[in-house]
């Protein structure tokens, strides 16, 4: 399951998990490289380009209640700042 923050919350088959488990590692990559260059029109693009990839390949689901996501992603309308929040967030959480 992936959960895109406050807004959706999407099945995704275990046929295309795999490449959307690449894609969001292609993702988690690009945006290292946009936050140092504060590139913020890049960031913004990629993130977009998942969220439609991850809704091609997935079943969007009712939120009932609480939901536990394997994923979670932030919504397409995030700002940058709170890209690199969250970018900051997850890289101490890789230590």
């Amino acid at each position: 399951m992936i959960k895109i923050s406050g807004e959706y919350l999407i099945f995704i088959d275990k046929s295309h998990e795999a490449k959307v488990i690449k894609k969001i590692n292609e993702f988690e990559d690009s945006l290292e490289l946009f936050i140092k260059t504060n590139n913020e029109v890049e960031a913004h693009h990629e993130l977009h380009e998942l969220l439609k990839f991850i809704a091609r390949n997935g079943k969007f689901l009712k939120i009932r209640g609480l939901q536990v996501a394997d994923v979670v992603l932030p919504p397409k309308d995030v700002t940058f700042e709170e890209l690199k929040e969250l970018w900051q967030l997850r890289s101490r959480q890789k230590e």
